[in-house]
């Protein structure tokens, strides 16, 4: 007959946050209870209601808990079929915890965000768009120059000439009857 050792797990809980806080602590209760019948409790954390980053089934918020637990691997098939089940759980992790992990409080660890060094004119500065590259002109004496130079600009008699005999052109095209328009 073999036995198997119990494995040290963690779950992180979320319940919709339209539960009160009395109703939340049941629902942890309930929790915790399925996890007595197969193992035993080490710590366990209710952490309150958050604003969640992302919308899950339409929710923004939710009540988060922490439990940790020691428990056989047989045992989180069915704490993991029992939470997927439960309508009130929107989201939940069961993960192993490392050999050595020292439990502690959420509230009373405190990460300090990064010093930003730069000042509120660095930043301006650098949001400002880049100026517009400068055209490079073309030398005097180059061919393209010269050319551009010496052709005649017309007249604007000579324009509309041109636009009269563009206009009778497409009356033309227009009025013959082969064409199907």
């Amino acid at each position: 007959m073999t036995t198997t050792t119990p494995t040290v797990y963690e779950l992180m809980v979320i319940c919709t946050g339209d539960l009160s806080d009395a109703d939340f602590a049941k629902e942890f209760d309930s929790q915790c209870a399925l996890i007595k019948e197969h193992g035993d409790i080490t710590h366990k954390e209710n952490w309150g209601v958050r604003k969640l980053p992302v919308k899950i089934k339409k929710i923004t918020r939710g009540h988060f808990g922490l439990i940790n637990f020691t428990a056989p691997p047989t045992a989180i098939v069915e704490l993991r079929e029992a939470l997927r089940l439960n309508m009130l759980v929107l989201r939940s992790l069961i993960t192993i915890v490392p050999i050595g992990y020292k439990y502690g409080s959420y509230t009373s660890v405190v990460i300090p965000l990064p010093v930003k060094e730069e000042s509120q004119a660095e930043k301006r500065e650098a949001r400002k768009p880049a100026p517009p590259a400068k055209r490079k002109s073309m030398p005097i004496d180059s061919p393209k120059h010269q050319a551009a130079m010496e052709s005649p600009m017309m007249s604007s008699e000579e324009q509309q000439e041109k636009l009269r005999m563009v206009g009778k052109k497409l009356d033309d095209i227009l009025d013959n009857p082969d064409l199907d328009l």
